[in-house]
């Protein structure tokens, strides 16, 4: 375990958030904020791999598996624009809309304008380690309180901390 994880379990036990024996070795063994909730927390992740998406509604299968019948997700419409591709989705029946150049980036960008409807209008959002950018997405939906803290750990990293190994 790294300095900046025992400090973030340490802060996470001061503020109420987990329990003592909520912190496994899995839980120390994480790298980073998301990956700790993410062990904290496991019936709230969602991995998503954009990438191996053929269509919008692979990503949203896969988010309303956690978010259930708290948020409703409803594809509207998907397909070519004139400068790329558009994802039309109806969050809680607010449209939220994403067009992109090339149509695996809607499947990106999608996870992040539902979130960002989400931290709008709800009192839990996703957190994550990669939003977009090509890279396979790990997403924690979590209470707000904690959701904003995580996001704070994340803006902050002292890496000096992070760089520092605890021993065993």
């Amino acid at each position: 375990m790294n300095l900046y994880i025992k400090n973030f379990i340490d802060a996470l036990l001061e503020k109420g958030f987990i329990q003592p024996d909520a912190v496994t070795e899995e839980v120390k063994d994480e790298p980073y904020p998301v990956g700790v909730v993410g062990e904290l927390f496991p019936d709230s992740v969602v991995s998503l791999l954009p990438d191996a998406c053929d269509e919008a509604d692979e990503v949203l299968e896969d988010m309303r598996e956690v978010l259930g019948d708290r948020v409703s997700l409803t594809l509207v419409e998907e397909g070519p624009v004139a400068d790329g591709h558009q994802v039309v989705v109806e969050v809680d029946a607010e449209r939220v809309e994403v067009s992109e150049e090339h149509y695996l980036m809607c499947f990106y960008e999608l996870p992040k304008a539902i979130n960002e409807h989400l931290k709008a209008h709800k009192d839990h959002y996703f957190v994550s380690d990669a939003f977009g950018g090509g890279e396979d997405m790990y997403l924690v939906y979590l209470p707000a309180a904690l959701a904003e803290f995580v996001d704070d750990a994340q803006r902050n990293v002292d890496y000096t901390a992070l760089e520092t190994e605890l021993p065993a």
